[in-house]
Formats: structure tokens, C-alpha cells, sequence
């Protein structure tokens, strides 16, 4: 059963990931994926390590150009 701020803390993160990404903090960004997470990123499915060394600086510099609403 998941606790009535399972749903805020989801979220909580994934904006502190977004906001990792739009300063240019790929460290920071990296720190908030589980180590064992898996990446999808066009169509195909990354590890971690995978993503940093892949997609990850292009993720970064998409947030920086592109405002969030």
C-alpha cells in the first residue's frame, strides 16, 4: 500500500531532477536515479552509466535551453 505522501514525494524528486538538469548539474541529477534504474531514451533502454555517458549532456543543455513551465 503506498502512504498518502508517496504521490508529493514522487513528484518532489522528479522536479528536483529537472531542476538538476536545467543547472547544468549532471552529478546532482545522477545522485536522484537509483543505481539500479533503467533509462528509456530513444527507444531503447539505458543504465545508468549508460545515460550519463550517452544522453545525459544533450538532457542537460535541452533543459538549459528550453524554459519549464
Amino acid at each position: 500500500p503506498r502512504a498518502p505522501g508517496d504521490s508529493a514525494a514522487v513528484a518532489a524528486v522528479v522536479a528536483a531532477f529537472h531542476d538538476a538538469l536545467a543547472r547544468g548539474d549532471g552529478a546532482g541529477a545522477l545522485a536522484l536515479l537509483a543505481p539500479e534504474a533503467r533509462i528509456l531514451e530513444s527507444g531503447a533502454m539505458e543504465t545508468v552509466a549508460d545515460y550519463r555517458d550517452h544522453h545525459l549532456p544533450a538532457d542537460i543543455a535541452f533543459a538549459r535551453a528550453v524554459p519549464a513551465a
